[in-house]
């Protein structure tokens, strides 16, 4: 079972897990200057409470093994902390390739901009 599937299988609704939270919107820039890199892209996604709170993205390189960009954290430390937005940049740990499995990372690039709002209380 991939990473993404087992997350989204295991966690609860937003409006469960943060009940103070009425929605998180997150911007994706996907970056690798890689020579077999595919294109840059941009995704955005917006979560509303009644949407199970899983922040992982798969990685977009099509050969990785074992990777993606867990945002889980990031976004978990911002409720704490009734952040309203953050930025930074998440880097892939998979492996390149099954044939480069514990020699040589995936490093795809992931630039994020989080915005967090809350329910007022």
């Amino acid at each position: 079972m991939d990473e993404w599937l087992r997350r989204s299988t295991a966690a609860r609704p937003i409006n469960e897990t943060y009940p103070h939270v009425q929605e998180v919107n997150l911007r994706l820039h996907f970056h690798d200057e890689g020579p077999v890199a595919p294109p840059d892209s941009e995704k955005e996604l917006k979560k509303s409470p009644d949407q199970k709170a899983v922040f992982f993205e798969k990685c977009r390189m099509r050969e990785c093994v074992g990777g993606g960009h867990d945002l889980d954290e990031v976004v978990g430390e911002m409720i704490r902390a009734r952040a309203p937005s953050r930025e930074g940049v998440s880097r892939c740990q998979g492996w390149e390739d099954q044939d480069r499995v514990g020699k040589h990372r995936c490093l795809d690039e992931l630039r994020y901009s989080i915005e967090i709002d809350y329910r007022d209380g």
